[in-house]
């Protein structure tokens, strides 16, 4: 890079340019103003879980078990979503619902299903199994 673009640009020897046409003009940029470009084109999204209701009717839908048990299922996702902070990085997702009640379908009985499909995916930990457990067996 010459040294009066160097200076123009208050670039050091080791910096870099990035260099694009646009228009059929040569255009060169510094890396951060490449990635500002970049921020401002995408939107972030939040994600949060279905109200229960809906949740309960997804659940039932898709795993072809009838609305009470969907319902439980339900109570139980949100009571191990509040475990999230307290030593559990995430709660049951409505994905691992619909595994549960699946097993269920199949005559799993739901606590043994939740066993299987919520509890040992999410934790290795004995203590938050032990309290998944409790919380589980407090909702059914």
């Amino acid at each position: 890079i010459p040294a009066t673009l160097r200076q123009a640009w208050h670039l050091s020897s080791g910096d870099t340019l990035l260099a694009r046409l646009e228009d059929d003009r040569l255009v060169l940029e510094k890396p951060a103003q490449v990635m500002q470009r970049v921020k401002q084109r995408f939107a972030a999204l939040d994600f949060n879980y279905p109200e229960p209701a809906v949740e309960a009717e997804i659940i039932s839908h898709e795993a072809g078990i009838g609305a009470a048990d969907a319902e439980t299922l339900v109570k139980i996702g949100v009571r191990t979503r509040n475990l999230k902070g307290h030593g559990l990085e995430e709660g049951a997702s409505t994905r691992m619902l619909i595994q549960a009640g699946r097993l269920v379908r199949q005559s799993v009985p739901l606590a043994e299903a939740c066993e299987v499909a919520l509890v040992l995916p999410i934790t290795d930990d004995a203590d938050m199994r032990q309290a998944m457990g409790e919380a589980i067996a407090a909702c059914i």
